[in-house]
């Protein structure tokens, strides 16, 4: 497993094993590797894989058995499955009777990831990405955590000006000069990590909401965001109404 410096090693072993579960590598029903041999193979820690095993299972991926191990769920969730819902954070707090304030946790331009440049469609090696970590308020109370990458080439200001408190098509309208066509979102449960509880005040392994997301713009629909965030949803509620008829 060749290691992301600045991604969690938890998040990148959640994602080689989501992928291989989503790939069909472990089929519906079958056993996973023992913890350490899943360890062996991708050369991390036996923790950080049982860490991962915790979340995949939290999002419905596998299920463990005591005294027998770690399955693929017989009907694995779909997390590709479209549904036809953009939650404005802000404005999914005012839904919830809060008020909402947004603060910028941190912000930097920085090398993209291999997986940045794949998912924003960057050909250049050394392309630059803007990172901007905010956390969104209801009522003083901490209760989303998001972090935006939007490639640094789009932007049209110094990126010590943009406001990071605007809501994020006001961003990208404001600073990129770019609307939003659609956004291309993955929506699972999870149990965060160190940083995203500390910035919740949450107890370790608390449940989550989490969207991964990846904006397009108008007219041309290129990706040029790449959104991640994790919701309480204990202090905020998701509602919304969608017409009936899905596709099997």
């Amino acid at each position: 497993m060749s290691i992301i410096n600045n991604i969690p090693i938890t998040d990148q072993i959640f994602t080689i094993l989501f992928e291989r579960i989503q790939q069909g590598v472990y089929a519906p029903g079958e056993q996973l590797p023992s913890e350490s041999d899943i360890a062996s193979d991708l050369k991390v820690s036996r923790a950080s894989v049982r860490t991962a095993l915790v979340r995949l299972e939290a999002s419905g991926q596998i299920s463990r058995r005591h005294g027998e191990g770690t399955f693929v769920s017989k009907r694995v969730p779909n997390q590709n499955v479209s549904i036809s819902i953009v939650w404005e954070f802000s404005n999914l707090i005012k839904e919830s009777g809060h008020t909402p304030h947004i603060v910028v946790a941190s912000s930097e331009a920085r090398n993209a990831t291999n997986t940045e440049r794949k998912l924003l469609d960057l050909q250049d090696p050394n392309e630059k990405v803007y990172d901007i970590v905010r956390i969104f308020l209801a009522d003083d109370e901490p209760v989303i955590y998001t972090k935006n990458v939007i490639p640094l080439m789009l932007i049209k200001t110094d990126i010590h000006e943009i406001d990071g408190t605007k809501q994020i098509f006001q961003i990208l309208r404001d600073y990129c000069d770019l609307e939003i066509a659609y956004v291309d979102s993955f929506i699972s449960g999870d149990l965060g990590n160190e940083i995203i509880d500390k910035s919740l005040n949450l107890k370790a392994c608390t449940a989550l909401l989490r969207l991964e997301e990846v904006f397009f713009s108008s007219p041309n629909e290129r990706p040029i965001l790449l959104s991640d965030s994790y919701l309480n949803t204990m202090k905020i509620r998701l509602h919304r109404i969608r017409p009936w008829g899905w596709s099997e």
